[in-house]
């Protein structure tokens, strides 16, 4: 019996298969995973179980990996053309696979011990995620080539205002200040800086006082998608100063790196880089249909956590220095 170990079930694997159901998609599932036909390609949603413990002494349960096949035509491989394409994602990162085929990715990653209210937003934002993988990424192909093609239609509540309240991106901004960032929030959105360099408070400090420590700067803004309506804008921008090829490469593969990662905040979103920015930009957007499945304080608080772990992992691995 010993040789024969049963996989751990999915704490919302099965969940989120009845929401796809009910939501009128064709779903076959198999094992730990579940695939459904999009507007134009596959998505396929896998749950692994992992075990693997943290350095503060949690342990990651289980990965899920979302990944979208888009039939598109083929591009060359080019890491500049990743970029300019991730600039409109949404919740996944375009990736250019072998043969120029254009492939989306997410991962979302539970830990042992998250409440039953954490596993039903993972649950909802899985389901969401899945439904609408493709949309802000397949209308960026097509407007880049000019297809003669459809584009996937906007969410339900895309134009009904953002779905989130000014209160709740105050209270993400007193959050992430009690975190140890630099805060303010306004109307409008709220941008925040997590120190790059040891003892960096914010620019505007480091301008006053010539001190030269760099911080990377959140910014999570109340905005409209050209493809998935209203919602949130996030970027978190690196202070890093690369050439267009460099940085170009080094969002790759942050992609790539994140995607595979157990224990980093969840993939939703991607890496890329404005032609002659020098630095790296994570982007996320949240529609505004997200608003009922999650709040702005969590999703701010995953993006301080990337912030927060980029540092030392660019350093390790990349040979960035601070």
């Amino acid at each position: 019996m010993g040789l024969f170990k049963k996989q751990p079930i999915s704490r919302i694997l099965n969940h989120v298969g009845t929401l796809l159901s009910a939501s009128g998609a064709k779903v076959e599932s198999k094992g730990q995973s579940l695939r459904f036909r999009g507007l134009v390609g596959e998505t396929r949603i896998e749950a692994t179980p992992s075990g693997r413990k943290t350095p503060n002494g949690r342990e990651v349960a289980e990965t899920v990996l979302i990944q979208s096949d888009l039939n598109m035509p083929t591009l060359p491989w080019t890491d500049d053309v990743q970029c300019a394409l991730n600039m409109s994602a949404s919740q996944g990162a375009l990736f250019l696979e072998d043969g120029g085929k254009f492939r989306i990715k997410s991962r979302v990653s539970l830990y042992s011990g998250d409440s039953e209210e954490s596993v039903k937003v993972y649950t909802g934002i899985t389901f969401l995620v899945a439904m609408i993988h493709t949309n802000a990424l397949q209308a960026a192909i097509v407007d880049m080539l000019r297809l003669p093609v459809a584009k996937g239609s906007m969410p339900p509540e895309s134009q009904n205002g953002s779905g989130w309240k000014p209160t709740s991106i105050s209270r993400a901004a007193s959050m992430l200040t009690e975190s140890g960032a630099f805060a303010l929030d306004d109307a409008t959105g709220l941008t925040a800086e997590f120190a790059w360099d040891p003892g960096a408070i914010s620019a505007l400090n480091s301008l006053i006082s010539g001190s030269r420590q760099c911080t990377t700067r959140l910014q999570i803004q109340f905005q409209e998608h050209p493809s998935l309506g209203k919602g949130l804008l996030c970027r978190l921008d690196l202070p890093l100063h690369l050439m267009d090829a460099e940085v170009f490469r080094l969002a790759a593969g942050l992609n790539q790196m994140e995607f595979t990662a157990e224990n980093w905040p969840p993939f939703l979103g991607a890496w890329t880089s404005m032609p002659k920015s020098g630095y790296p930009t994570f982007v996320s957007f949240w529609p505004s249909l997200f608003a009922n499945v999650i709040d702005v304080e969590m999703i701010a608080m995953w993006m301080a956590d990337r912030a927060r772990l980029l540092p030392g992992w660019l350093r390790d691995n990349q040979g960035v220095r601070h």
